[in-house]
């Protein structure tokens, strides 16, 4: 006869005072997405990164503690508030530098599954660029210039609009919309996101 599964808040308790990555990988485990979620809400951005699925391959994430900021600026930016382990690993990927603060890959590809936030990562990464580094350039683009301004406009127009009114002079950024000449200008910082056509 086999035990009833402990409750939920039992095996979290377990969870913590033993080996947390042995705990997940459990084969036997009902719900582990659920348990990491409620355990990543209590750790530190480098628990987070790490309680994510491995990936089969990641660059060095060397340095990059002190860019990671970035992300966390974005999503705040962006208004959200849930934190995935892959973001992080984007952000540490991206955000890794040298000894000298240079950045460590001239290039960096990313390869994720679909709705794995991919793209929210990018954003979030890049905002919190803006916000920090004064006359950042960002160029943005899509299978056409008419799909990227339409991912901008969803992802983050719609998100800034509701946070601010882009006419007061408070709003920390400036917007323009206008097909052809779709752009993102941050205030303090003068950097600018402009969505470009593939051949730009």
């Amino acid at each position: 006869m086999t035990q009833p599964e402990p409750e939920l808040d039992e095996r979290l308790t377990t969870a913590k005072e033993q080996h947390v990555s042995d705990f997940f990988d459990e084969p036997e485990n009902p719900r582990p997405m659920a348990q990491k979620a409620l355990l990543a809400a209590e750790s530190d951005p480098v628990d987070l990164r790490d309680a994510g699925v491995p990936p089969l391959h990641v660059s060095s994430f060397e340095g990059s503690e002190q860019n990671r900021i970035d992300y966390e600026r974005g999503m705040d930016f962006l208004g959200l508030t849930k934190r995935n382990p892959q973001g992080y690993v984007i952000a540490d990927a991206i955000g890794a530098t040298t000894e000298e603060g240079k950045p460590l890959h001239v290039i960096t590809g990313v390869c994720v599954p679909r709705r794995a936030g991919k793209t929210t990562s990018f954003w979030a990464i890049t905002l919190g660029r803006m916000l920090r580094i004064e006359d950042y350039q960002v160029g943005f683009t899509g299978q056409t210039q008419v799909k990227a301004r339409e991912r901008f406009m969803r992802d983050v127009y719609d998100r800034v609009v509701a946070k601010w009114d882009l006419t007061d002079e408070a709003c920390p950024v400036k917007v323009g919309i206008a097909m052809g000449g779709t752009y993102l200008l941050v205030k303090e910082t003068r950097a600018r996101l402009t969505i470009m056509a593939p051949s730009s």
